[in-house]
């Protein structure tokens, strides 16, 4: 076993709770309050370079202070050209300014974007971004920044296609060779598109790509654009950096998922960004990014996952949901994924007594306490999973043995709920489990069956807090991790549901 991985347990804030230092300040104590060790917060354009080649960095020496106060770690959010697929964290003096800065265009309409085909936006935000790193660099305090986000969810929303004076010239040009190659060499869909237009090795977008040249285009532009802001930077301050996603819907979507995704089609979400079926090209486009991530509200978690771990070799997530599915999200992403950085959305203004606030802190504490064992364990001798009513069994394979976790318990022990997440570490002759919500049984195996020989429940410290046994583990059958405030068994035959969420089991076989 080796202790390199590291568990980064983040929280990001609302957009404008770091827009002031007082807000800020506060921000940072409600996440720390909650458990979480590093605060995702923005730092914008707007508010670093009001007027241009006058920089104001004092909101980063705010957040530098805060994050030294409460014990955090800061992960700077580059709010500069694009902020979820718009342009409204740019400064003023950019936004009056249509002729040095041309705004995307669609239907000859303007758009509240601006172009990325623009010679002088892409240096002027280079500038800025690099002055933010340069400033972080200077203050002797870039220990507290583990990771800078470049811009957040570029893309262009609400057209296919840039369609702008600048934009068409690139458009009518040939697409560049380095972009024909990404293709070829990095399969998927841009591949599949590039194939079926006959493997050209020149030509027009619409040529090359066909039905996929739109966002083509769009994503050599937002690639080109930020490789240049992100090399920039990365002469100031040797940080690694990131570029985070809007994703695509690639499956037709309830109503609630379209409020936070938008699409299936180039627009609808931010077209061109770093969305799976085009990390290909942004990786070759942007090297100096050193990884992509995905922001997580809807859609196939573990598909998401595995595409955007497999593209960078890591996984981060800055932005999840912050409600029952979003911890079994954390649970599933840390232990199955591999995650180095979960971190809930808007946490800042989670409150104590709103819905699933305890769950959450408690949820925090759980993870927390586990991160010793997870960062010395090797990924085959970690599980990550959740049941939920469309899944409610889940098949544990930890430590040679088959578990089973349930969210139904028949003997009626558990209180009922919607999901139950868990988090199961092989610590060498036992398995540590941290979790909530679910029966965790041994599964009977071809070879005959398997026991519990101890269940040792532990504390937050990972000291033993009882050794469980009779009642408590079902006669052997299995241990129940209990919700918080369990109102079961207190029948005339009261039965115990206090429970501390982690526990080690040793199982063992017999004929």
């Amino acid at each position: 076993m080796t202790a390199s991985r590291q568990l980064f347990l983040g929280g990001e804030l609302h957009n404008s709770s770091a827009s002031s230092p007082a807000s800020l300040r506060e921000a940072f104590r409600r996440v720390r309050d909650i458990g979480a060790d590093s605060v995702l917060a923005p730092i914008s354009w707007e508010t670093v370079e009001p007027r241009e080649g006058d920089f104001d960095l004092s909101l980063v020496d705010a957040a530098l202070e805060a994050a030294e106060t409460e014990g955090v770690r800061w992960i700077p959010l580059w709010f500069g050209a694009w902020k979820n697929g718009a342009s409204t964290y740019v400064p003023g003096w950019v936004k009056r300014d249509g002729a040095r800065f041309p705004r995307a265009r669609s239907a000859n309409r303007p758009m509240h974007h601006i172009s990325p085909f623009g010679e002088e936006i892409t240096a002027a935000d280079a500038t800025a971004f690099a002055r933010v790193l340069a400033h972080i660099r200077d203050s002797g305090q870039a220990r507290l920044v583990p990771f800078v986000q470049v811009e957040n969810e570029p893309g262009l929303l609400g057209a296919r296609r840039d369609e702008s004076e600048v934009a068409q010239a690139h458009w009518n040009r040939d697409v560049p060779d380095a972009v024909i190659v990404a293709a070829r060499d990095g399969g998927g869909r841009l591949r599949s598109a590039w194939e079926a237009q006959g493997s050209r090795s020149g030509g027009s977008w619409r040529e090359v790509f066909g039905a996929e040249a739109d966002e083509a285009l769009m994503a050599w532009g937002y690639a080109t654009h930020i490789e240049e802001v992100a090399a920039r930077g990365r002469a100031e301050l040797d940080v690694p950096l990131y570029v985070n996603a809007w994703l695509d819907a690639v499956n037709p979507m309830t109503p609630a998922d379209q409020l936070v995704a938008g699409g299936m089609e180039p627009g609808a979400y931010p077209s061109g960004g770093p969305v799976p079926h085009l990390l290909s090209l942004w990786r070759a486009l942007a090297p100096s990014v050193d990884f992509f991530s995905p922001d997580i509200y809807f859609g196939d978690f573990d598909a998401t996952c595995r595409s955007y771990a497999a593209a960078s070799d890591r996984l981060v997530i800055p932005e999840m949901r912050r409600d029952q599915l979003g911890i079994a999200h954390m649970f599933r992403a840390i232990g199955e994924h591999g995650a180095e950085l979960v971190a809930p959305f808007g946490l800042d203004s989670l409150h104590p007594g709103a819905p699933d606030y305890d769950e959450i802190v408690d949820a925090y504490g759980l993870l927390s306490a586990m991160r010793h064992t997870i960062a010395i364990g090797h990924p085959d001798d970690i599980r990550g999973f959740f049941v939920d009513r469309a899944h409610p069994v889940s098949h544990v394979a930890i430590g040679g043995f088959d578990l089973v976790a349930s969210l139904d318990d028949p003997h009626g022990m558990l209180d009922d709920g919607e999901i139950g997440y868990g988090i199961a570490v092989d610590i060498g002759g036992s398995v540590r489990v941290a979790g909530r919500g679910f029966v965790l049984q041994p599964a009977e195996m071809t070879t005959g069956s398997i026991g519990l020989a101890s269940v040792i429940e532990r504390t937050r410290q990972l000291e033993v807090h009882r050794v469980l046994n009779g009642d408590e583990v079902g006669g052997g059958s299995g241990v129940r991790f209990h919700r918080l405030y369990s109102g079961r068994g207190q029948g005339v035959v009261p039965f115990d549901t206090r429970f501390t969420g982690i526990v080690d089991l040793e199982l063992y076989r017999f004929e």
